[in-house]
């Protein structure tokens, strides 16, 4: 998900980025933009994500605040390593929640 303006699939495509994730919803594309709560609505049913099993991050807090309204996880990016730990600390909670036995 983007606030972008038009032609960034194109350049995207012609870089070979667009096999990096299976949906890209742009907000030229869908005439709504972060942190509208209809953009993160829409990336979640593209991606087929129930909002409490899903991690946005985002650089502006006003973003992140919008998609933990909705009941998603969020983070804040300042730096690669922070984002990395949340990220994993993210997909160990959820693998946890998954089996059920607490470890």
């Amino acid at each position: 998900m983007s606030n972008t303006w038009p032609g960034l699939r194109e350049r995207m495509a012609a870089g070979g980025l667009l096999d990096l994730a299976d949906h890209l919803v742009l907000s030229c594309e869908v005439g709504c933009a972060k942190p509208d709560r209809r953009i993160y609505e829409l990336a979640l049913e593209r991606a087929g994500a129930e909002p409490e099993l899903s991690l946005f991050i985002d650089d502006v807090a006003a973003n992140v605040d919008a998609a933990t309204a909705l009941g998603m996880a969020g983070h804040v990016h300042t730096g690669a390593r922070d984002t990395l730990a949340r990220i994993d600390a993210f997909v160990r909670d959820r693998g946890v929640r998954a089996r059920g036995d607490g470890s």
